[in-house]
């Protein structure tokens, strides 16, 4: 595999963000439906509302205990006993989840992507530049140095982050002969693009 493909096929971090969340919130959705339904059908009272059952859900998950707002039987209780230990785990593993993108650097490249994509979405007769090596670098440069604004898109996303995030450069992280990674850089917008990718085939394409 070539050092171009390598790093085409890098792992985003957002989809990692993205797949972390996905899974946290479908098991607390998931428990939480699990829960509702099980408190209406091993109620006592068959006249129950499904808020009740929702409340009874959510207090139990969250161990708070407001008694039983939904009158149970020992069916009921033995529900509960299993509800609380798998809904207990997996409350658990959820909010670890999510504790650790909040402290993570993750959290922070997800803003700062959001944060980007809103400012790129608002140019317009800007540059594109196609590549961040040498002579994407100084043409970058001298664009910042006239005051010009531009995008940089370049497939190695690590590159991006360290030099274009210090110097508050927008960037799009794809292959550049991605028609929608160009279309996320503003190219209908556009007043100029600058191809300087590494192979000859990639710029003309």
């Amino acid at each position: 595999m070539s050092e171009r493909s390598r790093r085409l096929h890098r792992p985003d971090p957002h989809s990692e963000l993205t797949r972390r969340f996905r899974r946290a919130i479908l098991m607390l959705l998931g428990i939480g439906t699990v829960g509702t339904i099980g408190f209406k059908l091993v109620a006592l009272d068959p006249d129950v509302t499904w808020i009740d059952c929702v409340f009874m859900t959510i207090t139990t998950m969250t161990t708070v205990g407001y008694g039983e707002i939904v009158p149970l039987g020992q069916a009921g209780r033995v529900f509960v006993i299993l509800f609380l230990i798998t809904g207990f785990g997996l409350i658990s593993i959820g909010a670890v989840e999510i504790g650790q993108w909040v402290f993570s650097a993750e959290a922070k490249y997800f803003l700062e992507k959001r944060r980007m994509e809103r400012q790129i979405q608002k140019l317009k007769n800007h540059f594109i530049v196609c590549g961040f090596g040498r002579m994407g670098w100084t043409i970058c440069e001298n664009l910042a140095q006239r005051g010009r604004e531009f995008v940089v898109v370049d497939i190695d996303n690590e590159i991006l982050q360290t030099h274009c995030s210090e110097r508050q450069w927008l960037y799009v992280a794809g292959d550049a002969s991605d028609d929608q990674v160009l279309m996320q850089a503003g190219i209908s917008r556009a007043k100029a693009l600058a191809a300087v990718l590494p192979t000859d085939a990639d710029n003309v394409y």
